[in-house]
């Protein structure tokens, strides 16, 4: 019998990004609507804002988190060479977790073209908790730099969040 492993993916696959980013800046604001349009409000970085680093090679080499105040806070130097038993207690902590979370939630995604998330529908048992829709923009390289994301209620749409991503490339 044989087992076989996927290809590792590279720091940017795993990412969704396209070309040799050097590094992403991802920061996120409330939105508010000003003379009718969708525009960024005060910074608002609770959670997933930070900055990853990645060699030529697409691996990635640091993780920086910023305070809610949209400052850098603890970068995080990626390790390469990962023991087994520090694999394992990984997992476990893992497992732990998700049996603190189980209960009858689940989640559907809808997905535009490039592969981004644009319908985010959360549901407990048969009933509708929360729907959310995202708009993009992007680069020239196809990877999104701003996120718009929506609350969706009885079929009307509120902005409730914008998110910037900064994106350096290798030179190529």
């Amino acid at each position: 019998m044989s087992v076989g492993y996927a290809q590792p993916k590279t720091g940017w696959e795993k990412e969704g990004l396209k070309g040799k980013v050097k590094s992403v800046t991802q920061l996120k604001y409330k939105a508010k609507i000003k003379a009718g349009k969708i525009v960024k409000g005060d910074i608002d970085c609770k959670y997933l804002c930070y900055k990853s680093e990645f060699d030529s090679k697409g691996k990635l080499t640091s993780n920086t988190d910023y305070t809610p105040d949209g400052k850098p806070n603890n970068k995080i130097i990626i390790k390469t060479n990962i023991t087994l038993e520090e694999l394992d207690k990984i997992d476990k902590e893992l497992q732990e977790i998700s049996k603190e979370l189980k209960n009858d939630l689940r989640e559907s995604y809808k997905y535009n073209s490039q592969n981004d998330i644009i319908q985010e529908t959360i549901y407990a048992g048969l009933h509708t908790l929360l729907t959310l829709k995202y708009m993009y923009e992007y680069d020239d390289k196809n990877n999104w730099t701003q996120q718009t994301e929506y609350y969706l209620i009885k079929d009307v749409a509120t902005p409730t969040q914008i998110t910037e991503r900064q994106i350096e490339y290798f030179n190529e």
